[in-house]
């Protein structure tokens, strides 16, 4: 898990922002729930024999709803790494900071 001694000052603000983020996103009224993932999703399509990956996947809840669609050996990318424990079959978690990509 990356820790706030890890990461360049100007990353700092996105630990305490994910945390934040994920529980807003979990209430069954959130307006991630109801108007934004649906969204993404209709963009994203049929994923069956895909590979995602999802960079600033949060706690990677959307990857693995994406791969439980058929989408195939996925990989999320997040800051926070708190990911969904133990990863979803054919979901790969890899804690990172692409501030400096």
């Amino acid at each position: 898990m990356t820790t706030s001694g890890d990461l360049p000052e100007a990353s700092r603000p996105w630990l305490d922002l994910s945390s934040h983020y994920e529980r807003a996103r979990a209430k069954e009224d959130s307006l991630d729930r109801i108007v934004e993932w649906p969204a993404q999703r209709n963009l994203l399509g049929d994923v069956v024999g895909r590979s995602v990956l999802d960079v600033g996947c949060g706690n990677g809840g959307k990857l693995a709803e994406l791969v439980s669609a058929g989408a195939a050996n996925s990989v999320g990318v997040d800051i926070s790494g708190n990911f969904l424990s133990p990863p979803p079959p054919g979901v790969e978690f890899v804690p990172g900071d692409l501030s400096d990509c």
